[in-house]
């Protein structure tokens, strides 16, 4: 894992010791760094936005286990924000 990814994730713990949200301080883009850093998920809606097709693509198959009732789920991509908690 990338050492940036390290220290967010590191912050993440922090924060949630903190009794403040994970994600707390981090940028949009820190956070969705944190949160595709597995897989995202490519979602095809059609012209009136209803989804119409679902994909997950793996970048990395070494998830941690929380990763796979993830992965498996039909949530909303906004509602898919799942990160490593130890």
């Amino acid at each position: 894992m990338p050492e940036n990814l390290n220290i967010l994730i590191e912050q993440c713990r922090k924060n949630l010791i903190n009794a403040k949200t994970m994600t707390h301080g981090l940028s949009d883009e820190q956070s969705d760094l944190l949160i595709n850093r597995y897989s995202f998920f490519n979602d095809v809606n059609d012209a009136d936005g209803m989804l119409i097709n679902s994909s997950i693509v793996i970048k990395e198959l070494h998830t941690p286990r929380p990763y796979l009732h993830m992965m498996a789920s039909n949530l909303k991509s906004v509602s898919r924000r799942v990160f490593l908690r130890r």
